[in-house]
């Protein structure tokens, strides 16, 4: 599973530079597997996801990137925080407690399926944070109630260093 995981990362290693990707090449991001991205992102995380970023987004109050990979729903960014840290972030909001519950389930199952057992993962109501060392990027999953009132609860990925 190492080979794989390698060349995926560094598929993802030679498209630093681009703001924006040939169809060719998104469609190699896109049927990346899960575990995969998972790996690409983890070891991006130092160089504050460089790799993945794509066509930046001007907002007045934070700098920050589409992603090339994504992992819960299709709307994945990288922005940069006032605090100085970059970070890695993936929402979807759903109609219902118990979707968003699956959702948050089958995610959790996934996620530590690709992680090594040296990641280890403390979860809080509904929130799950997995961490492997004081170094280490994180990964925090989390099922929560929004204020949308068609879509009230949201599954968010947060990925940073």
């Amino acid at each position: 599973m190492v080979k794989p995981l390698l060349s995926a990362f560094s598929l993802i290693i030679g498209l630093t530079g681009c703001n924006t990707l040939s169809p060719s090449k998104q469609a190699q991001v896109d049927t990346m597997s899960m575990c995969q991205k998972v790996e690409a992102l983890i070891n991006s995380a130092p160089s504050d996801f460089e790799p993945l970023k794509g066509a930046q987004i001007s907002t007045p109050f934070l700098t920050s990137w589409q992603a090339k990979a994504h992992l819960v729903g299709e709307q994945c960014q990288i922005s940069n925080y006032s605090t100085g840290l970059t970070g890695y972030h993936c929402e979807k909001n759903y109609a219902s407690d118990d979707l968003a519950s699956q959702v948050f389930d089958t995610s959790k199952r996934l996620i530590e399926s690709c992680l090594s057992t040296e990641w280890k993962a403390v979860q809080k109501k509904n929130t799950l944070q997995f961490s492997k060392a004081a170094q280490s990027p994180t990964l925090s999953l989390s099922k929560h109630e929004t204020f949308d009132k068609n879509k009230p609860w949201q599954v968010k990925l947060e990925i940073s260093q």
